[in-house]
């Protein structure tokens, strides 16, 4: 299932880039047609490295302490809960 679905992303994502090439090449000239696709390949860029600083920042966040994210309750520190 999850093959497939993949699959069908690529596709989606090939026929979204040749229609936006499509309609690049009817209204803009030809020579242009570079730089609109570096433009389009420098914000994939910052999709992805914006997601990878969001992925970080959660794995920072999970792997702090209970007490970093809530306040805590000296009596669950006292009874030996699994903040230490």
């Amino acid at each position: 299932m999850v093959l497939s679905l993949n699959s069908s992303a690529i596709y989606l994502g090939t026929a979204t880039g040749s229609a936006l090439g499509g309609l690049m090449l009817r209204f803009t000239p030809l020579t242009t047609l570079g730089w609109i696709g570096s433009g389009w390949e420098l914000i994939a860029l910052v999709v992805l490295f914006w997601s990878v600083w969001l992925m970080n920042k959660a794995v920072r966040r999970s792997d702090q302490p209970e007490c970093a994210r809530e306040p805590c309750d000296k009596a669950r520190i006292a009874e030996g809960s699994s903040i230490a």
